[in-house]
């Protein structure tokens, strides 16, 4: 060993300041005089990320990189993954940088190539930049890779450091529940198959089982209702509200009272319980309401609401905001206490009035009013004029934010949907304004859901995914590739084309709407007709018969829009009972929830499957 080290100091040594601008040949007719090169000791990341790279170039080239330890002595061609002694003697500075989780540099020096970062994904992304960005590697579905092969592998000078805007990028489509789509599109979710593990650096953003709705298992019933009546809320004996509709179609419903000073002390416990027992990273875990509207009226609890805002609906957020505040206070001396968020939804959607800034908390922000067909920052927009307000309150409440960003049409998942156009300029708003994590959502639940439970889901979460990690890509670029690839070249184009126009008209109508709120009826036969025209003519050039059959499934949000606008109740029976044949046909019964599928929305309309 002691010689090994001795010729990597000379190699050191022998380095001059003076790096040669001509390209790296990685692999050329089959042969490589490369290797890469990983700490002796090197962490499970790095050795993943070296790893990764060998398995890419290999499918790129038909070449194996052989992977080394830096007990080596230093080569004149290498690529050097993560901190090592070779890293050290080609540029000692570079351990003076600040890398943050999942910062990294990419670096060539010479005919050396270096991929450093921060731990525990940066060097991973590195990687993973290396592969997309600079040898044209695409993971646009789970189903569909794009893996280029070359006999020769080049990489021009480069000198890369990037880090992303959000520290939790997070795809809640089908495509999303696939480890390498995920890990490969740096899309650190919670729900992947298998879950993403600590040799990819683990995930980010909220725990896997913690991330909403979380307050029936900070206070289990089943352990305290019995003897602890006082803890909760349970929907009896509850008056309708002025304003509101009657809650008494949920007697029977649970929530915790958030004012009981046993409440909080038994939160803190279980979360620190689940803490210790979990291994999932660097996480945050939810103290947040039930799906429902399940404020506590007990008198100290109403007091509260007054407080800290009006009443429940307008100082429900604050209220939990207050609850979590004194749970961290409860839990800040632990050492293995987690970090805690709140979500605002439902209706803890306000901040406070008056905010006093909690910088150990975190808030989800789930609003579910944004518009659907204009940018977050479109000032004409008078849904997103009361988002922007509402987050500009909690990005003064709290000491960091995601939100849970909505991209589909929550109740009328089959319609024409066209919002994409707003994608980039979202992720960029999102980005300006230092939101640290975004959630999108594109099934109800995907892990019951369906490929293509929703319009053109695999290209809505391959846009999402890209714009999450670098707001600043060209969107229609990255569009025009995956359709490229996912119907063929000319089909692509057209298909394309069919999406413009669906978002023109549109943006001409004005429309605006949140989750299942749009108005369709303004759509005109012709524009029906003319949408057909362009999926008849993209079938007629799809590259093949699954390209063809890919072209039919996204026509159907077009046969489901027209039968759903058809006034004549006996042609718009018809219609439906066209479309559901073809769904059939095509999808089979795309299951997007328990209780929200084609069967179940068959019935709903008086139809058979």
């Amino acid at each position: 060993m002691k010689k090994n080290v001795l010729l990597g100091v000379i190699g050191c040594l022998a380095l001059t300041s003076s790096a040669s601008c001509d390209e790296l040949v990685l692999v050329e007719d089959g042969k490589t005089d490369y290797r890469i090169v990983v700490a002796m000791d090197a962490s499970m990341q790095d050795l993943h990320a070296a790893r990764q790279l060998q398995r890419y170039v290999a499918e790129i080239t038909g070449v194996d990189l052989q992977i080394v330890s830096d007990e080596n002595a230093l080569g004149d061609r290498e690529v050097v993954v993560g901190f090592n002694r070779h890293a050290d003697c080609i540029d000692p500075a570079l351990r003076h940088e600040s890398f943050g989780p999942e910062a990294f540099r990419i670096r060539t020096y010479g005919a050396r190539l270096v991929i450093v970062g921060g731990s525990p994904r940066g060097v991973l992304y590195g990687v993973n930049t290396l592969l997309t960005d600079e040898f044209n590697c695409r993971w646009f579905t789970p189903s569909l890779r794009r893996i280029p092969k070359v006999e020769r592998l080049v990489l021009p000078p480069i000198n890369r450091h990037y880090e992303p805007a959000f520290d939790w990028r997070d795809t809640f489509f089908w495509s999303g529940m696939d480890n390498e789509w995920s890990f490969y599109n740096c899309v650190n979710k919670n729900f992947t198959k298998p879950s993403l593990g600590p040799e990819q650096g683990w995930r980010a953003g909220y725990s896997h089982s913690w991330q909403q709705h979380t307050a029936l298992m900070l206070v289990p019933p089943e352990k305290y209702l019995e003897n602890h009546r006082n803890y909760f809320w349970t929907g009896e004996g509850d008056q309708p509200r002025s304003g509101r509709t009657t809650r008494e179609n949920r007697k029977g419903w649970t929530g915790i009272c958030l004012s009981h000073p046993d409440v909080a002390k038994i939160a803190a416990q279980t979360l620190l319980d689940t803490r210790r027992q979990l291994s999932e990273g660097d996480v945050w875990y939810s103290i947040s309401q039930m799906d429902y509207d399940d404020w506590c009226e007990c008198e100290r609890c109403q007091q509260m609401h007054v407080s800290v805002g009006g009443d429940a609906m307008t100082g429900g957020g604050a209220a939990w905001l207050h609850f979590a505040a004194k749970v961290h206070t409860l839990l800040e001396d632990e050492p293995d206490a987690p970090k805690i968020g709140i979500l605002a939804y439902g209706y803890t959607p306000i901040p406070p009035t008056v905010p006093v800034r909690h910088e150990e908390l975190n808030v989800f922000y789930a609003e579910i009013t944004a518009c659907q067909f204009h940018s977050l920052d479109d000032p004409d927009c008078p849904n997103n004029q009361n988002y922007r307000k509402r987050l500009a309150g909690w990005l003064r409440s709290a000491g960091s934010v995601y939100v849970w960003l909505y991209k589909m049409n929550f109740d009328n998942w089959f319609f024409v949907h066209p919002n994409m156009t707003t994608f980039a300029d979202d992720m960029r708003y999102l980005r300006q304004v230092g939101v640290k994590g975004v959630f999108c959502q594109g099934t109800q639940n995907a892990w019951w859901g369906h490929r293509f439970g929703g319009e053109m889901n695999e290209l809505r979460s391959y846009l999402l995914a890209r714009l999450m990690w670098n707001p600043d890509l060209d969107w229609r670029e990255e569009r025009r590739e995956f359709c490229a690839a996912y119907y063929g070249e000319e089909a692509g184009r057209v298909i394309e084309a069919y999406l413009d126009d669906v978002s023109t008209a549109f943006q001409k109508q004005g429309v605006h709407g949140g989750l299942g709120s749009v108005d369709y009826s303004w759509i005109a036969p012709e524009m029906i007709s003319r949408w057909y025209a362009y999926m008849d003519k993209a079938e007629s050039l799809a590259g093949n018969d699954e390209m063809k059959k890919l072209v039919r499934i996204s026509r159907l949000p077009i046969q489901f829009t027209e039968a759903n606008i058809t006034k004549d109740p006996h042609q718009r029976q018809g219609r439906l009972e066209a479309y559901l044949r073809s769904a059939q046909q095509l999808v089979g019964n795309v299951v997007m929830t328990e209780g929200m599928d084609h069967y179940v929305w068959a019935q709903s309309v008086g139809l058979k499957w």
